[in-house]
């Protein structure tokens, strides 16, 4: 019979430790298995990583079916949409799986598929932004061209991604501190058919920051794909479900599409 605390403790400490091993409560958690298994077949980008933390978040809402609730739906609705928030990358998914296939398979004919989806797609993390937005001089592939979409880099930053990435941390990249880093970026953004998208997304987003002169840019932008493209004024609402969707505040993009609508009538 045990009697004195410390024996007590001690009995308890080594049977813990036994229990904690058969049920494997000290093996590595789901996503460092993951992520390790993806290191051994030679995806260990910090923008993979990313992603792969992004789609166990994911997979965990749904596994434990928190239900949340969405006032606000974007159409055709994701799968899972009601406990889960973004659903999105499932072009990444796909072809990172079959990567992995391949690479069992000893198969590369998917390598370079992955390559140029993951380089096209993947959002690089926070803080890799928050990062750029302090030190633009340190990332030496981040240049006025690198920064469209139809171009890219290996970092993952670019206009497209920049501007999901906002959308869906708000809190976590401010409006005012993004627009003001990247004003020069913003000003030197070519106007081109490749970069209507980034041009479009870009100052909507920003026509909502503090700086006038980059508002002022903003609006001269939009107005440019008006009259210079085929982008028309019923294309200016497509953008409104996904803000809605993240809870994004746009009142000037608001007062500018009903000025057009007085002008032009509905659309």
């Amino acid at each position: 019979m045990l009697t004195r605390n410390d024996e007590l403790d001690n009995y308890v400490n080594d049977n813990y430790k036994i229990v904690s091993t058969a049920l494997g409560a000290k093996s590595p958690n789901f996503s460092t298995k993951i992520k390790y298994l993806l290191s051994k077949n030679g995806i260990d980008s910090e923008n993979d990583m990313y992603f792969v933390e992004s789609v166990i978040k994911l997979r965990n809402a749904i596994a434990h079916g928190r239900f949340l609730f969405q006032p606000i739906f974007r159409w055709p609705l994701t799968p899972f949409f009601n406990i889960s928030q973004n659903v999105s990358e499932f072009d990444v998914l796909r072809s990172l799986v079959k990567r992995l296939i391949g690479n069992f398979f000893e198969i590369s004919t998917w390598n370079s598929d992955y390559t140029e989806v993951s380089k096209a797609l993947l959002k690089p993390p926070i803080k890799t932004i928050q990062k750029f937005m302090k030190e633009p001089e340190t990332f030496k592939q981040v240049t006025f061209d690198t920064l469209e979409s139809s171009i890219g880099n290996e970092t993952g930053i670019t206009w497209a991604n920049i501007y999901l990435s906002y959308i869906e941390n708000p809190k976590k990249l401010n409006l005012d501190d993004l627009a003001n880093s990247l004003k020069r970026y913003f000003f030197n953004l070519k106007k081109t058919e490749d970069n209507i998208d980034d041009i479009f997304v870009t100052s909507v987003i920003f026509m909502e920051c503090s700086n006038d002169e980059v508002v002022a840019e903003c609006y001269r932008k939009i107005e440019w794909l008006l009259n210079n493209t085929h982008f028309h004024d019923s294309s200016l609402i497509n953008i409104m479900p996904e803000l809605d969707f993240h809870h994004i505040q746009y009142p000037r993009y608001k007062k500018f599409i009903e000025m057009r609508r007085n002008i032009d009538g509905e659309f």
